[in-house]
């Protein structure tokens, strides 16, 4: 099972980004989307810079349509409630959270996280989620 973050995500709808080719070849399969990925792609779309924001209707559409709710990955409510300890106890803090609840979702039923953000990868190595690097 292969699912997306929201660097994936973003690149893949924006054909101005530099690595739209590669993100877009990815999330072209059957891909899985964290919760936390598909409410984040929105935030990011309709908050980027002019010229590239995009109207929230627009980016409410395409996530609808690209991502129905059928893919979507629910974090397990008991890893919600433990989070701030389990990021504590992996040295984890501020933004780093999160990249955990977004791994740990993952982590959680199997799947496979990809990524263009290099920074993510070690947040996501601490914690022993299966992450790779888009190339």
């Amino acid at each position: 099972m292969i699912a997306i973050d929201t660097s994936v995500v973003v690149a893949a709808f924006a054909s101005w980004h530099d690595r739209h080719g590669e993100a877009r070849r990815v999330a072209a399969g059957d891909v899985y989307l964290p919760a936390q990925v598909f409410l984040e792609a929105y935030a990011v779309l309709t908050r980027l810079p002019a010229p590239h924001r995009i109207p929230a209707w627009i980016a409410a559409e395409f996530l609808r349509r690209r991502f129905p709710h059928e893919v979507l990955l629910h974090p397990d409510p008991d890893v919600v409630a433990r989070l701030p300890t389990i990021c504590a106890e992996a040295g984890l803090s501020g933004g780093a959270t999160y990249d955990a609840l977004i791994g740990l979702t993952c982590l959680g039923v199997g799947a496979e996280l990809y990524t263009l953000d290099r920074r993510s990868l070690r947040n996501h190595r601490a914690l022993g989620v299966d992450i790779r690097l888009v190339a």
